[in-house]
C-alpha cells in the first residue's frame, strides 16, 4: 500500500530536524535516532567534534551564540513574495541572513527559539512574546530550516490575534550557529587514520600541549626541563649506559657513536613480578613504552629478576615480558618497588656547532609537560604455551527414557456364585369386614386389618426406601420412594434404571443392545446400553475405550414369584 500524504509529510518533517521517523505517534523531539540530511563534501563541518555535546555554549572560532540577552538575538528579514492577501504586510517565511545553524540533534539545548518583538529591541525574550512550534490556540505554528537560516509558518495560521503580530512587529530568532573550518579540502590529502591522533597547531610549544623539535630533529632547548648535571661517565654501548648507576642530570659520553646522552627521566617503578614457564613479566607503576627488541636494566627486584635483558613482548601499557631461565615464580607485589631503566631514560644531548666560550649558567626553566604517550609498540613473540587445562565436569544426566507400552489385560476372573435367595415374609392377616349399613346413607368404612410382619430381605425388595444391608453381588433393589431400580456389585449399590426419562444424552442411556460377548464391548456401546439372557442382565457403566477396559456387568437372574 503507499505511503499516506500525512505519512509523507512526517517524513519529511522529521528529516527537516534530522531525525529518523520510527512512529508516526511521537514529536519530532521524541524521535531518538538521528538522520541528518544529505551534505555535501564542501559543507561539512570539519570541527563538528568540538561543538559541546553537553548544555550549550559559545566556543571561540567553532560555535556562535546568538542570544537575547546578551543583545544578540537575530531579527529576520521578511521574504516579501510570500506575503497572504488576508494578512498585509504578515509574511510566511522569514530569513535569518545567517546559516549553519546547530540542530537539536546535538543537545535539544540547541533548538532555536522564535519571538516577536518591536524593531530594535534589546532583548526580546524579555520585552516580546514567544511563537512556539506548535502555535497557539490553533495559529502560529512554524517550522526551522536549520541549514538555510529559514523560518516557516505554515500557511494560513500567522499568529494575528494572540500573541498580537502585526506589521509593525519583527520576527527574532535566538539559537547557536557553526562557524568552525568546513570543507573536506581543508582536511590534509596525508592525514591517515582518525584525526584524534593529531595534535592541533595552537597545542606546539605551549602549556598542556607538546615539545617542539629543532632542525636537527631534537628538542629545542628552550623546551627542556632544568637539570643539575653531577656526574659524566663514558661508555661504549647501549647496555653500558643503561647499567650506569645515575640520577636525573647524570650524562653519558657514548664513544661508540660520539654521542652525548643525559639521564632526564627517572626509573621506572616496578611493582609486580612473575615468572612462568622461563617467561618472565613484569609490571610498571606508569606506561613504560616499550616494544618487543628494547634493552632494560632491571634492578632492586631480586637476584632472579635483576640484570640486562631484551624485552620479548609489551602486552599492555604498563607490563612487558622477557626470557628468564629460572623456576617458577608466582605473581606477587614487589615491595619496596623496583626500577627498570631504557632508552627511553635517556635524552641525547645537541652537539656545538662552533667552539665558543662557555656561556652563562641559564635560569632554571620551568617544569616541562609531560609527554603524549608513545605509539603502541609493535606485537611481541607469541607466548609459550600454556598448560593443559583441568577435565571439564561431567555432562548432565540425560533425560529418562520413554515409558514402555501398558501390558495385555489378565484374563477375567470367574464370576461368584448366586447369593440365596432370601425367605418370602408371612401374608398378614385380613381384617373384619365392616357392618352393611341401613340403605341409604352409606355406613362408615371399616378398619384395615393390621399389616402383617415384614419378612426378610430378599435379593428382589420394594418395602425398603433406604439401601438394604447384608446385600451380596448380583442382589436388586427397587426404591418406590423415588422409582429407581439398583444392582449391588462390587461393595456398591449401583442404579440400574429410572422411572423418570430425563433428555436424550449422547450416551444412550436406556438402549438395548446385543448382548455383549466381552466385558469391554465393541465400538459404539455407551454408558447406560442394556441386554439380557436367559442367565444373565447386563449393564453398561461408561463408552467403550479399547479392547482391555471393562465397561460391561451383570447379574445372574434369579427364581421366585414377583
Amino acid at each position: 500500500m503507499a505511503l499516506t500524504d500525512a505519512q509523507k509529510t512526517d517524513l519529511l518533517f522529521k528529516k527537516l530536524f534530522g531525525y529518523a521517523r520510527t512512529a508516526g505517534t511521537v514529536n519530532t523531539t521524541a524521535e531518538a535516532t538521528a538522520s541528518p540530511a544529505f551534505l555535501r563534501g564542501d559543507n561539512v563541518w570539519v570541527e563538528a567534534d568540538q561543538i559541546p555535546q553537553g548544555s550549550p555554549a559559545a566556543l571561540a572560532d567553532i560555535v556562535s551564540a546568538w542570544s537575547s540577552s546578551a543583545g544578540t538575538a537575530v531579527a529576520c528579514t521578511a521574504a516579501t513574495a510570500n506575503t497572504l492577501a488576508s494578512n498585509a504586510g504578515i509574511y510566511q517565511a522569514y530569513t535569518t541572513g545567517k546559516i549553519d545553524w546547530i540542530p537539536p540533534e546535538f543537545n535539544t539545548g540547541y533548538a532555536v527559539s522564535v519571538y516577536i518583538d518591536s524593531a530594535g529591541s534589546a532583548n526580546p525574550a524579555s520585552t516580546g512574546q514567544r511563537l512556539y512550534p506548535d502555535g497557539t490556540g490553533g495559529a502560529g505554528e512554524w517550522v526551522f530550516d536549520y541549514q538555510s537560516g529559514v523560518l516557516n509558518f505554515i500557511t494560513n495560521t500567522l499568529p494575528v490575534t494572540s500573541p498580537v503580530f502585526s506589521n509593525t512587529k519583527v520576527v527574532y530568532v535566538v539559537g547557536y550557529t557553526y562557524i568552525g573550518v568546513k570543507g573536506v579540502q581543508n582536511i590534509s590529502s596525508g592525514i591517515t587514520g582518525s584525526l584524534a591522533d593529531y595534535v592541533p597547531l595552537t597545542q606546539k610549544g605551549a602549556a598542556s600541549g607538546v615539545a617542539e623539535l629543532d632542525a636537527d630533529g631534537k628538542i629545542k632547548i628552550g623546551q627542556l626541563p632544568a637539570l643539575s648535571i653531577t656526574n659524566t661517565s663514558v661508555v661504549n654501548s647501549l647496555s653500558s649506559m643503561l647499567e650506569l648507576t645515575v640520577e636525573v642530570g647524570d650524562v653519558a659520553v657514548r664513544s661508540d657513536e660520539t654521542k652525548t646522552y643525559i639521564f632526564a627521566v627517572d626509573a621506572f617503578e616496578i611493582t609486580n613480578k612473575l615468572l612462568l614457564s622461563n617467561v618472565a613479566t613484569l609490571t610498571t607503576s606508569t606506561a613504560h613504552g616499550l616494544s618487543n627488541g628494547s634493552i632494560v636494566v632491571i634492578s632492586d627486584v631480586d637476584a632472579t629478576f635483576n640484570g640486562t635483558f631484551t624485552v620479548v613482548s609489551a602486552p599492555t601499557a604498563t607490563t612487558f615480558t622477557y626470557a628468564k631461565t629460572a623456576s617458577n615464580v608466582t605473581s606477587v607485589a614487589v615491595s619496596p618497588v623496583g626500577y627498570l631503566v631504557s632508552e627511553d631514560n635517556w635524552l641525547e644531548l645537541l652537539s656545538p656547532t662552533s667552539a665558543g666560550p662557555t656561556g652563562a649558567t641559564g635560569a632554571a626553566g620551568a617544569t616541562g609537560l609531560t609527554g603524549n604517550t608513545g605509539s603502541t609498540g609493535s606485537i611481541g613473540a607469541t607466548g609459550l604455551t600454556g598448560n593443559t587445562g583441568s577435565t571439564g565436569s561431567t555432562g548432565l544426566t540425560g533425560a529418562t527414557g520413554a515409558t514402555g507400552l501398558t501390558g495385555a489385560t489378565g484374563a477375567t476372573g470367574l464370576t461368584g456364585a448366586t447369593g440365596a435367595t432370601g425367605l418370602t415374609g408371612a401374608t398378614g392377616l385380613t381384617g373384619n369386614t365392616g357392618l352393611t349399613g341401613a340403605t341409604g346413607l352409606t355406613g362408615n368404612t371399616g378398619l384395615t386389618g393390621a399389616t402383617g410382619a415384614t419378612g426378610d430381605a430378599g435379593v428382589f425388595s420394594t418395602a425398603v426406601t433406604g439401601a438394604p444391608t447384608g446385600a451380596v453381588e448380583g442382589d436388586a433393589w427397587f426404591d418406590p420412594s423415588d422409582s429407581t431400580l439398583y444392582v449391588y456389585y462390587d461393595g456398591f449399590w449401583l442404579e440400574a434404571s429410572s422411572s423418570s426419562p430425563g433428555e436424550p444424552g449422547e450416551n444412550g442411556i436406556g438402549r438395548i443392545v446385543s448382548v455383549p460377548v466381552h466385558d469391554y464391548g465393541v465400538s459404539g456401546h455407551l454408558a447406560g446400553d442394556t441386554a439380557s439372557d436367559n442367565s444373565y442382565y447386563y449393564y453398561c457403566t461408561a463408552n467403550f475405550v479399547d479392547n482391555s477396559t471393562k465397561i460391561w456387568y451383570r447379574i445372574s437372574w434369579t427364581s421366585g414369584s414377583w
